[in-house]
């Protein structure tokens, strides 16, 4: 479910591991380097803290921390409001997003998953693509559909909101893996929610904690 293996191409990041005790794997003819143990919190740092004040350094690992759960929880909660739970929101609040929703044709269930394989298919041209068309195309991407759907009636603009901030959340991390196993807990989240409720994300993040502190590596 979570990466335990750290791979870098960065030299200072190699050579910093050893000197705290663990193990890198060079393999011929491959750039990059493995780094072993993997931890956790190992996928939330980055190796330019090292070279900050301490106090800046430990405020951004927190942001990335807050970072991880949002892009992990916002949509589940979102759906779990909107389908189970509405009692919850201020009654102003609510019948805003009621008058948003007219005409929406799909739940918000489906309306978060089309959003979000949306923005990672622009997430994957971004990489894919040169640095300076590949930025043009993510941003002028996000803008042309989601103005688009809204105004199409496809989606509404709370549902375009809600994952845009899951998804610049995300942008916060920059391990392949990590985002992989992110991608994963969030639709395991998703459908937990629109089954479940509420109910479905506390268990599903039960899930993932037992998971996480019973990884070996």
């Amino acid at each position: 479910a979570f990466p335990r293996v750290l791979s870098t191409e960065r030299p200072d990041l190699s050579c910093q591991a050893l000197l705290n005790g663990k193990t890198i794997i060079m393999v011929e003819n491959s750039p990059f380097v493995l780094i072993i143990p993997g931890l956790f919190f190992d996928f939330l740092k980055s190796p330019e803290d090292n070279y900050e004040k301490p106090l800046n350094a430990s405020f951004t690992r927190i942001l990335r921390i807050l970072s991880f759960f949002i892009t992990i929880l916002t949509p589940a909660i979102y759906i779990t409001i909107m389908t189970y739970n509405a009692e919850i929101i201020p009654d102003k609040l609510l019948m805003s997003l009621a008058i948003q929703r007219q005409g929406v044709p799909f739940p918000s269930v489906v309306s978060v998953l089309l959003l979000l394989t949306t923005f990672e298919i622009l997430r994957e041209s971004d990489i894919r693509m040169p640095n300076l068309m590949g930025s043009s195309i993510g941003i002028v991407g996000a803008l042309v559909l989601g103005q688009a759907a809204v105004e199409a009636g496809i989606v509404s603009p709370i549902t375009i909101i809600i994952v845009g901030i899951s998804s610049v959340a995300s942008l916060a991390f920059s391990s392949i893996e990590l985002i992989n196993s992110i991608r994963w807990w969030q639709l395991i989240l998703i459908i937990l929610a629109s089954l479940f409720g509420f109910i479905g994300v506390v268990f599903g993040l039960i899930i993932m904690i037992a998971i996480l502190v019973s990884q070996k590596s």
